[in-house]
């Protein structure tokens, strides 16, 4: 266990809690049978679509580069330009400026 698991910062690799808590759950609530590399790729695809950093995902994930992540998810960003393109137009509608940033 390295120090980001111990501070509960990093990937869990504990089968108990797959085993012996979601698993039961999953099974109570009638959902399919799910596995580390389904939450794995859930979260990784959800952080993606929330817009958080290539970066920052790429470290949770423990990658040690931010292609090998891209090189999976990539899928996930093929919407980013019309999002960003859509965020822009809104911020000008609404009178926003590069000098309103923070």
């Amino acid at each position: 266990m390295d120090q980001r698991e111990r501070e509960g910062t990093g990937p869990i690799w504990h089968e108990d809690i797959l085993g012996r808590q979601i698993q039961p759950a999953t099974k109570d609530l009638g959902l399919p049978h799910i596995t580390w590399r389904f939450l794995r790729h859930w979260g990784a695809t959800h952080m993606m679509e929330l817009g958080i950093p290539v970066k920052t995902v790429q470290e949770r994930l423990g990658h040690s580069r931010p292609d090998i992540l891209l090189k999976h998810y990539v899928h996930v960003l093929d919407g980013s330009a019309e999002r960003a393109a859509a965020v822009l137009s809104t911020g000008l509608a609404n009178g926003s400026s590069v000098s309103d940033s923070p």
